[in-house]
C-alpha cells in the first residue's frame, strides 16, 4: 500500500509521479558518478540520463515504468541507495490521470436527461385537471359530471322563481280580500312590491351560491 495515495482502489501504473527534492538530489548526484570503466555503470548512467531527459517534455512528470527504471538505476549505480520501491513512491507527487470523456456516454445522457424532462412535463401538465383527464372521458360521463355541479345552481333559481311567483301571487290575492270590490291595478302593484322584495334577498342568496 502506498502512504497518502489520493485513491487506494486506483492502479498506481495509471498514474503519473513528480519527483520529491530528495529523489531528484539522489538522481543528480547518481549522474555525476565516475563510473570508469565499469560497463553497468555507464550503462546505468546512460539509461537513467535517458530517463530524466524524457522530464522536460512530459512537464516533469514520469510514469510507473518510468519511476521503477529510474529506482533500479540508483540501486545499480548507488551502493548506499537502500530505498525500496513503494519508499520511492511515497517521496513522489501523485498526478491522477485526466478522465477521458466519452462521447457516446454524453449523448446517451443527454437523450436520458431529456426524455426524463419530458417525462416530468407530463406528469405536472396531466395533474392539472381535477380527477381523471377530459380527453379520456365519454360525452355521457362528461354531461353526467357537469349536470351534478350545476344541479345545485339550477335548484337554487328554480326555488326563487317560484318564490318570487308565490309571493307575488299572495300579495295579489291578499290585497283582493281586503278591499270591498276587486281592485286589479292596486292588486298587482301590492303584488309586484312584494315579488320585488323577495327577489332582492333572493338574488343576495344566489351571489352567494354561485
Amino acid at each position: 500500500m502506498i502512504n497518502g495515495f489520493p485513491n487506494q482502489k486506483m492502479d498506481p501504473r495509471v498514474c503519473m509521479y513528480r519527483l520529491g527534492n530528495k529523489t531528484r538530489k539522489t538522481v543528480n548526484k547518481a549522474l555525476d558518478t565516475d563510473c570508469g570503466d565499469s560497463d553497468v555503470l555507464n550503462e546505468s548512467v546512460a539509461e537513467l540520463k535517458k530517463v530524466m531527459d524524457t522530464e522536460d517534455d512530459n512537464k516533469q512528470l514520469f510514469s510507473y515504468d518510468s519511476l521503477s527504471l529510474i529506482h533500479k538505476c540508483l540501486q545499480r549505480i548507488d551502493t548506499n541507495y537502500e530505498l525500496y520501491f513503494y519508499q520511492l513512491l511515497d517521496e513522489c507527487r501523485v498526478v491522477l490521470p485526466q478522465s477521458r470523456k466519452n462521447k457516446e456516454l454524453e449523448d446517451r445522457l443527454l437523450d436520458l436527461n431529456c426524455k426524463q424532462s419530458s417525462r416530468d412535463y407530463k406528469s405536472m401538465t396531466s395533474s392539472v385537471s381535477v380527477g381523471s383527464s377530459p380527453s379520456k372521458e365519454t360525452p355521457e360521463v362528461s354531461f353526467g359530471s357537469e349536470f351534478r355541479e350545476m344541479r345545485p345552481t339550477l335548484i337554487a333559481v328554480i326555488n326563487a322563481f317560484v318564490t318570487i311567483g308565490g309571493t307575488f301571487l299572495f300579495c295579489y290575492k291578499a290585497v283582493e280580500y281586503s278591499l270591498p270590490e276587486p281592485h286589479v291595478s292596486t292588486q298587482v302593484l301590492s303584488g309586484l312590491f312584494g315579488a320585488l322584495i323577495v327577489a332582492v334577498a333572493e338574488m343576495y342568496f344566489l351571489v352567494r351560491i354561485i
